[in-house]
């Protein structure tokens, strides 16, 4: 949508306001009835003028019909005009614009549209339209020809489509025949979804088989579907029948279309649906399908969605069902999850509606969860419902949780929500949900991190630790010293090194240097040291990786730097491979060496493989050589098999390449099965090779 349509469509909302104000005062008196046009979809247009002359100072052609009551004169349209579009109150703008539209002379319509064009003011493109159409109705051939001479604008746009769709209602062959004289172009493309949009209302049948014969248009098969869609709003079975008679058509006009039918005939929609050509199309029609069906038949649509997934073709049926069932009785699509034999569906039906039947009432769900057991198959069902349950009344949730038993608070898992009196309520997070962030703390933290850490504290051992890691960040962000203090006082174990960890992590965001030096040297635990350190390096190495290498090669101790290096080359090769590769290549010869060259080979290969594999064809003959080869040809097996093969076999003919390239080949095979096993046997690769990859002959096959 351009800025244009969202102005216009935000003004026609105040304007519908305003007018509804105007008719309760009594000030519509005498007003005319609305024409019967519909607005047709904008699209994004991009003006450009037509082949018409343009608007000169020379006086316009004057429409012709007789003047109304309390009329204005040019020049007092004009100071009228300037007065409403001063005013700042919107409602006062809009009422000002509205006495002036009926009361300007039909004879002065072209110079107001023309003076109109140069204002940008909320109102004025509703002005503009409504003028437009007074004349319209008059001369619209002459209000055509004058406005697309206009300069481009929002006003021109406005008035454009309202004398199209006035026309379009008179004359709709007269209006047809002067969209295809245009230029071909984004206008002509514009201006034909204006016509025939409000064509098909009156006869969607003549409307497409006219399109069908139009020239120019660059975008045929979206101006089908605006037919398409405007038919299937009166004859959704009627639209879908002419639609897949069109080739082309816009993915997403197919579940639009579904849907509609689905609201009336479901099964005769689900059976023109089965024969869509497209497996993707039908996927998504279908969706759209049983979303309108369980409107009406949500158990007939619940069933029908299970039976398709069973099938195994038609996955995320159910969703969309069980959607829109909640919406309509959570309780009775409960009982009917309930009942759904034990087993993957029956666990994921039971999760999808309990996190909708959340959205309005978190406590009922949340106890239905627990009866349902439904924790045990989805443990972060209880922190998803809890969630929402906690914004609602926190001191409630807060009772709720502490009630319950360990297995529940580690159902909540990366959701308990705790409430205190500075701030009502707190989402102290654990382990992030699948895909999502921890809850952000600092505000509480800032407060008063000493009452943070003791909300943790009263929760069950079992859940403690993955909140301390998040406090810990957190409290390390306002408070360093303090949050280190903290994390000091644990007692040793688990939860003491993830507290650690947490804060080690967010200190290395604005002091990577100091974080690891403090990793390596005062962390209380080797275990979080080995984590830390390497996952510190490589955030250094992507962000300043000649300063990490440098502090890197001070380290002391030699296991601590073999299990850094590797992630400080991961980090550099994301910021310069080619850096990264230059540091491996001019390390001292040894096992350290041998190890930081394949890191970066594959690390590199991954982005660019033949950047890499030319490389990595540099080096002589040796351990280094051969470590950099297989780094290089898994990370390209496993974006481009035949491309890797192609490039092992280059370097020539070894046992170790031959075993490089069965190994890059077992990687494919894994990822594209009989795709890989077809380009296999049909290439020149060694016999030794390509008989390690053909399928045995099925048991009892004759043998030849």
């Amino acid at each position: 949508m351009t800025s244009c349509d969202a102005q216009q469509a935000v003004k026609r909302i105040v304007t519908f306001v305003v007018l509804a104000g105007a008719l309760a005062l009594g000030v519509l008196a005498g007003h005319r009835p609305a024409g019967t046009f519909a607005p047709a979809p904008s699209g994004d247009v991009t003006e450009v003028p037509l082949s018409s002359p343009a608007p000169s100072d020379a006086a316009p052609p004057s429409p012709r019909q007789p003047q109304h009551a309390a009329e204005l004169t040019f020049e007092e349209t004009a100071s009228q005009l300037e007065l409403a579009l001063a005013e700042a109150r919107p409602a006062r703008r809009q009422e000002a614009l509205f006495r002036i539209r009926r009361a300007v002379l039909l004879a002065d319509i072209p110079r107001v549209l023309a003076l109109l064009t140069k204002r940008q003011q909320f109102g004025v493109v509703t002005l503009a339209g409504h003028l437009a159409g007074r004349w319209s109705e008059v001369d619209p051939q002459a209000a055509l020809a004058y406005v697309a001479a206009l300069p481009p604008s929002c006003v021109r746009n406005e008035a454009l489509r309202t004398i199209l769709g006035e026309w379009t209602v008179s004359d709709p062959a007269a209006c047809v025949k002067w969209v295809d004289a245009l230029p071909p172009g984004k206008e002509k493309d514009a201006h034909s979804v204006t016509v025939f949009y409000s064509m098909a209302a009156q006869d969607p049948r003549r409307a497409l088989a006219l399109a069908t014969s139009l020239r120019g248009i660059q975008a045929k098969p979206q101006l089908y579907a605006t037919i398409l869609r405007r038919w299937a709003e009166s004859n959704p079975p009627a639209a879908a029948r002419a639609a897949v008679k069109l080739e082309g058509l816009p993915g997403d006009l197919w579940g639009e279309l579904a849907y509609l039918w689905a609201w009336s005939v479901p099964e005769a929609a689900v059976n023109w649906v089965d024969h869509l050509p497209s497996p993707q199309d039908r996927l998504s029609a279908l969706r759209r399908l049983v979303s309108a069906w369980a409107n009406h038949h949500p158990g007939v649509a619940a069933a029908f969605a299970v039976s398709r997934e069973a099938a195994g073709n038609h996955p995320g049926l159910l969703e969309p069902v069980l959607a829109q069932w909640v919406a309509l009785d959570p309780a009775a699509a409960l009982r009917w999850a309930s009942n759904l034999a034990a087993g993957p569906v029956r666990d994921r039906a039971l999760a999808t509606a309990l996190r909708d039947w959340a959205e309005a009432d978190p406590r009922a769900a949340l106890r239905q969860a627990i009866d349902e057991a439904v924790d045990r198959a989805h443990p972060d069902i209880l922190g998803e419902i809890g969630a929402r349950w906690a914004e609602a009344d926190p001191e409630a949730a807060l009772l709720w949780v502490k009630a319950q038993s360990v297995s529940v608070q580690r159902g909540f898992g990366a959701a308990l929500f705790l409430a205190s009196p500075a701030d009502g309520w707190l989402r102290l997070g654990a382990a992030a949900f699948p895909g999502r962030k921890p809850p952000e703390l600092s505000a509480f933290v800032s407060d008063d991190p000493g009452q943070a850490a003791e909300l943790v504290n009263w929760l069950d051992p079992a859940v403690q630790g993955s909140l301390a890691w998040c406090l810990a960040g957190a409290w390390g962000r306002q408070d360093l010293a303090g949050a280190l203090d903290w994390a000091k006082a644990l007692p040793n174990g688990q939860n003491k090194d993830l507290a650690f960890g947490g804060l080690v992590r967010e200190w290395a965001r604005d002091d990577p240097q100091a974080a690891a030096d403090y990793a390596l040297k005062a962390m209380p635990s080797a275990g979080s040291r080995r984590v830390l350190l390497p996952a510190i390096i490589g955030a250094w190495g992507a962000a300043s990786p000649t300063e990490a290498a440098a502090w890197l090669e001070k380290v002391d101790d030699p296991q601590a730097g073999a299990q850094m290096l590797p992630s400080l080359l991961t980090g550099w090769c994301s910021f310069s491979p080619a850096e990264a590769a230059t540091y491996a290549a001019g390390m001292p010869e040894g096992p350290d060496q041998k190890r930081a060259v394949a890191v970066v080979a594959g690390a590199w290969a991954a982005a660019d493989p033949e950047a890499a594999g030319d490389w990595v064809g540099s080096f002589p003959a040796g351990d280094v050589r051969r470590g950099a080869v297989s780094s290089v040809a898994q990370a390209w097996a496993l974006q481009d098999g035949a491309a890797a093969a192609g490039w092992i076999l280059s370097l020539g003919d070894s046992d170790d390449l031959r075993q490089t390239l069965v190994s890059a080949l077992n990687l494919w095979v894994a990822r594209q099965g009989d795709t890989a096993r077809a380009w296999i046997q049909n290439s020149q690769l060694p016999e030794a090779v390509t008989r390690q990859f053909l399928r045995p002959p099925p048991q009892g096959a004759p043998r030849e």
